[in-house]
């Protein structure tokens, strides 16, 4: 699980004023801004943040409209529909805790540089 936000106050003040006013809540828009970058599923998405999937896919939902305009500002790249896991089938991994530990790491520093980079 993350332990700190990985958006910097400055981008968080410019894409709070894109969210509607119900959804002001940094870790949910950042799971949610975690998962469009890594193509990563609800279930995976929702163990890295310690994250209900049904309110994760509440939030998703809730702010679509505004993701694309969201991911612009913050000039990330969602991830390529090859990158996307959705669905039933889980990668072994999953089965290794300290693979999975590892690799949700490599995920989390990657979306923390791009945001970053920018």
């Amino acid at each position: 699980m993350r332990s700190k936000s990985a958006m910097t106050e400055a981008q968080w003040t410019k894409i709070a004023r894109l969210l509607p006013a119900s959804r002001h809540n940094r870790q949910m828009v950042e799971a949610v801004l975690y998962r469009e970058f890594t193509g990563q599923s609800l279930a995976e998405v929702s163990e890295a943040f310690g994250i209900a999937k049904v309110r994760l896919h509440q939030w998703q939902h809730a702010i679509a409209a505004e993701l694309p305009q969201i991911m612009a500002t913050l000039k990330l790249e969602p991830a390529s529909p090859h990158a996307r896991t959705r669905g039933g089938h889980r990668p072994s991994y999953h089965n290794n805790p300290e693979m999975l530990a590892a690799i949700v790491a490599i995920r989390m520093r990657d979306f923390r540089a791009a945001l970053r980079s920018r």
